[in-house]
């Protein structure tokens, strides 16, 4: 009888040594998931982002030999350059852009700009610039931009004449590039011909954050390709505030033999010209 008592204890003590043992090395029950590993993306620090403008009806317009603008309501995206993530997009109902034209036969298939992937060379100064952007609504109102580039590329002396009009702008190249390089920005020049004996010209300059300023009065002329030449041509010239001075032009006939005589006077400014 003892034995078996003795037995009976020892069994005991064995299964409960064994439970309390499982108790303490009781594992989480496997559910079958997996634990994610971290990702490129995730390590990514994005030092590296640019920019991306999807366009939903593009308008384009020659800016230069090289470029068009493009304008009209985008999204903009932020894109990380070395994992591709969407970093944040906008959405803007008039932006702009500036992209380089694709010419085809001669032409950009997208803002009709006429020339080629190089149409001006160091070799062959660009010296005239007769194709300017015009005003649907003004068809006797043209406009252009230039930058750095277009400068740079043209002759010591830059005549935009429209196609059609009896007056041209005529700018010194050279200290109006440095001015554009100073600055990072563009020049505009506009010029209207309403009637003939009338001419008006407005012209600035913008830095690449926008700020407006003049040209020196010594850097740009006006041509006036009037037929009376061994009379006197009087440029009456009006300022935007109204108020009117008097300028005697003077009669020039170019040695090339190529350009069409002319009567120069100073660019007093932006304003009316009427002789």
């Amino acid at each position: 009888m003892k034995r078996f008592l003795t037995v009976l204890v020892l069994l005991f003590l064995v299964f409960s040594s064994v439970a309390i043992a499982e108790e303490e090395t009781e594992e989480v029950p496997d559910t079958g998931m997996v634990e994610p590993l971290a990702t490129s993306t995730d390590l990514c620090a994005h030092e590296h982002v640019h920019t991306e403008y999807y366009f939903d009806s593009p308008v384009y317009r020659p800016l230069n030999a090289e470029s068009h603008t493009v304008v009209g309501r985008a999204t903009i995206l932020e894109v990380c350059d070395d994992c591709g993530t969407v970093l944040s997009s906008t959405l803007s109902a008039d932006a702009e852009q500036i992209y380089p034209h694709v010419f085809r036969q001669g032409q950009c298939v997208l803002c009709g700009r006429e020339g080629g992937p190089n149409p001006v060379s160091k070799q062959e100064p660009m010296e005239e610039i007769r194709t300017l952007m015009t005003d649907e609504e003004n068809p006797t109102q043209y406009f252009c931009i230039l930058t750095g580039l277009d400068l740079e590329e043209a002759a010591d002396t830059l005549v935009l004449r429209p196609e059609g009009c009896e007056a041209a702008i005529v700018l010194q190249t050279e200290p109006l590039r440095q001015e554009i390089d100073r600055t990072g920005g563009t020049i505009t020049a506009e010029i209207e011909n309403p009637n003939p004996g009338d001419v008006s010209a407005y012209i600035r300059i913008y830095s690449t954050e926008g700020e407006e300023s003049f040209p020196e009065i010594n850097e740009i002329s006006l041509r006036i390709y009037a037929e009376n030449p061994g009379s006197t041509l009087v440029v009456a010239y009006t300022d935007p505030e109204g108020e009117t001075s008097h300028e005697e032009a003077s009669w020039v006939v170019p040695k090339d033999g190529k350009t069409e005589p002319y009567w120069s006077v100073t660019w007093q400014g932006d304003g009316l010209y009427s002789y």
